[in-house]
């Protein structure tokens, strides 16, 4: 059977990114896998796991010519609290104070 996709990149191969490394080799979804990452421990430990085929440890590298790109790395936290980043900027207004 011909993968879906032949070579898939996939940054962050801790929990979630190794996870979906072996379940999408397992459905038989993928072909080579090559796993990029800022630790060099955990990206030797996914290739001698199996998970990845081939670690990159240059963005550019790890992505050339990659039929899909997956990003499993930590969002980084939000410094505004949740209520403020829930309301979206609307067009300017003028207020009616400033209203002649």
């Amino acid at each position: 059977m011909t993968p879906l996709f032949a070579r898939v990149a996939i940054a962050g191969v801790g929990l979630v990114g190794g996870s979906l490394a072996v379940a999408a080799r397992a459905a038989g979804l993928v072909g080579e896998v090559i796993g990029y990452g800022r630790g060099e421990a955990n990206l030797r430990l996914a290739q001698e796991r199996g998970l990845v085929d081939r670690i990159a440890r240059e963005p550019a590298a790890a992505v050339a010519d990659a039929d899909l790109i997956v990003l499993a790395v930590p969002v980084a936290p939000r410094r505004r609290s949740p209520r403020r980043s829930a309301r979206t900027p609307g067009p300017a207004r003028s207020s009616p104070t400033s209203a002649a």
